[in-house]
């Protein structure tokens, strides 16, 4: 989740015109609601003024992310809170395209590679959390259901371990 958070400070979008680009601004300067252009564009700061909640949004659910990332060998629960975190700084973070097309503007906006960084290194830890839970709950099912079969490979026994298991009498109980 830091790894995502940091992507923060690499341009978010940038805003080009004939001329070639006009202006970039960083996640971080979306956040903060620093103007992206001198002198200020009102078009290309207005762009940057509406993705600054998903942003803002975002960086919350990362930061809660990286806390629980602490907490998350500690139960389950724990594991199912980051990977909630996660998505929702994804939906945030995919809401930023969105934000990047105003109805009638003068420049074209493109996502920079803070973004797209962002976006794909979020999307693999969410991967990487799924399989790890997914895993974690066939676990505990195996574990508390009596009647599972065993379907991996189990070790082979030294032949005199064979022996005393064979010799050894089965009380009444077995």
């Amino acid at each position: 989740m830091l790894a995502v958070a940091f992507c923060f400070f690499l341009p978010f979008f940038t805003a080009s015109s004939c001329e070639g680009t006009v202006a970039q601004a960083s996640g971080v300067q979306i956040v903060e609601g620093s103007r992206v252009t001198y002198p200020v564009d009102l078009e290309i700061q207005g762009v940057a003024n509406s993705m600054r909640p998903w942003a803002i949004a975002a960086l919350a659910a990362l930061g809660i992310g990286s806390v629980l990332v602490l907490c998350s060998g500690l139960t389950t629960r724990w594991r199912l809170a980051r990977a909630a975190s996660g998505g929702i700084a994804l939906v945030a973070l995919g809401s930023l395209f969105g934000c990047m097309d105003p109805p009638r503007g003068s420049y074209d906006y493109s996502s920079a590679a803070g973004l797209k960084l962002a976006m794909l290194t979020l999307i693999g830890m969410l991967i990487r959390d799924l399989i790890a839970l997914q895993h974690e709950f066939e676990a505990r099912e195996a574990v508390s259901d009596p009647n599972h079969s065993w379907t991996g490979a189990l070790p082979e026994l030294p032949p005199a371990a064979q022996r005393r298991i064979a010799h050894t009498p089965r009380s009444s109980a077995d």
